[in-house]
C-alpha cells in the first residue's frame, strides 16, 4: 500500500487516486461495532459498490482469488502503474 499522500490526491495527471493508495474503511458499513480497517483505494472503492453479503461471499470464489492473484502480482511487477492496475478491475 502507499502511504504518500500526493498519491491519494485525483489528477488528471495520473488518472485518479493510486490503487494502492491507504484508505481507511468500516468492516461493516452502517455498522459501528464491526471497526475500521485500511484497504487500497480500489478495493474499497469496489467493496463500497456491493452490499456487505455479497462481497463476504465473494472474496471465497475462484474469480475472487484470481483477482487478487493478479492485482498482486501487478504490485510486486510495478506498483506505480496505475492503468495497469485500473485494467486488472477491467477485466
Amino acid at each position: 500500500m502507499i502511504f504518500d499522500k500526493k498519491f491519494g490526491n485525483p489528477t488528471p495527471i495520473n488518472h485518479g487516486c493510486h490503487p494502492l493508495c491507504a484508505a481507511v474503511d468500516h468492516i461493516s458499513p452502517g455498522n459501528k461495532e464491526s471497526g475500521q480497517q485500511i484497504i487500497c483505494y480500489d478495493l474499497n472503492d469496489l467493496k463500497g459498490h456491493l452490499p456487505h453479503k455479497i462481497f463476504k461471499e465473494l472474496k471465497f470464489t475462484r474469480s475472487w482469488n484470481e483477482l487478487m492473484t493478479q492485482w498482486r502480482r501487478q504490485t510486486e511487477t510495478n506498483n506505480m502503474d496505475i492503468i495497469a492496475f485500473k485494467n486488472i478491475l477491467k477485466d
